[in-house]
């Protein structure tokens, strides 16, 4: 992830711009920020240990260890390649990226957050 991040600063003739980073961890920042708001809006222990994340659904689900790091993998280097293109945009429209790329992961850990809830891996408030 450093390696993308350096490339994209590359890219950009060492631009610095503060949508790069967070773009690229995208994934991890809409895990930790979907769960969490997911385990307050059921009144949860926010500290609690527990396994909600998305990526901890996934498994729970029956995929395997390499299966959701190949997946989360592709996913950062979407973000990744993603982050250079929007370097390449006018300053004006450079929020455009993440928060369609936001939207996208929003969208998808709804779907897996239904489908556990679905099974009874989750609170059912």
């Amino acid at each position: 992830i450093a390696g993308l991040a350096v490339y994209a600063a590359n890219a950009s003739e060492g631009a610095a711009n503060p949508f790069l980073l967070p773009t690229i961890f995208l994934p991890f920042i809409v895990d930790v920020s979907f769960t969490l708001t997911h385990r307050i809006m059921r009144g949860e222990n926010v500290l609690a240990a527990h396994r909600d994340h998305i990526y901890q659904l996934v498994l729970r689900r029956g995929a395997s260890h390499a299966t959701v790091a190949a997946i989360y993998a592709g996913v950062i280097a979407l973000c990744a390649a993603v982050s250079i293109f929007m370097l390449t945009l006018p300053p004006a429209w450079m929020w455009l990226a993440p928060a369609l790329l936001t939207a996208m992961l929003i969208v998808i850990a709804l779907r897996i957050y239904a489908d556990a809830k679905s099974v009874g891996m989750i609170g059912q408030n």
